[in-house]
């Protein structure tokens, strides 16, 4: 059952290829105004130090490799999740996961990557990012009122840079780009993820 659901998963992001179209055009058309505005605003120190926390939301495309063949890339939606502490003014260390996810003929399909990451702050604004830990492939199948899930869970990899406008002294937002490999015993996968990153820094006073 597990095998089929997988391969049929591996059909449906095989299916057709990342096509660009009017609501992403207009999606990048907002979320150009909002970093201008956000660049506008920011007017505060770039200080880190102590806690932070991370979330971030976009789009991406993910390819899986089956036997030495890749499938077409294919777009979905995109997530991550961030939080750690700054120890020193140019790095920090924490936990950084990503995931993937499409939805495709009664079938959701998503790739997760769950990381001990390291984060290193080069100038003022800027940020880099790299972790390993785990990774994992889900799928949910709709068979009439049946929900028919399975989940594999292997080796996970990732690594991204963001550029952050500080709006307050302890919040700030800006661009994110994200890679990730998952390696499973069935295939293996990679996804690049791109969005709108929020941060949040615990400065003490």
């Amino acid at each position: 059952m597990k095998d089929r659901v997988f391969l049929h998963a591996r059909a449906s992001v095989a299916s057709c290829a990342l096509r660009l179209n009017a609501y992403a055009s207009l999606a990048a058309l907002a979320l150009a105004a909002s970093l201008s505005g956000a660049a506008l605003a920011d007017t505060h120190p770039h200080i880190r130090d102590g806690w932070f926390i991370g979330l971030g939301v976009g789009g991406g495309s993910a390819a899986l490799t089956v036997d030495g063949e890749s499938t077409d890339r294919e777009g979905g939606g995109a997530g991550s999740l961030r939080a750690g502490y700054v120890f020193n003014p140019k790095l920090g260390v924490g936990f950084e996961s990503n995931m993937w996810l499409k939805s495709q003929n009664n079938t959701d399909f998503t790739l997760t990557t769950y990381t001990a990451a390291l984060s290193y702050f080069p100038v003022e604004g800027l940020i880099l990012r790299a972790g390993i830990g785990g990774g994992d492939a889900s799928v949910d199948q709709q068979a009439g009122s049946t929900t028919i899930s399975a989940t594999e869970s292997g080796f996970g990899a990732t690594a991204g840079a963001a550029y952050e406008f500080r709006l307050g002294r302890s919040f700030a937002v800006g661009p994110q780009i994200d890679f990730a490999y998952v390696n499973l015993d069935s295939f293996d996968a990679n996804y690049f993820n791109a969005g709108i990153s929020f941060n949040w820094y615990f400065i003490p006073r």
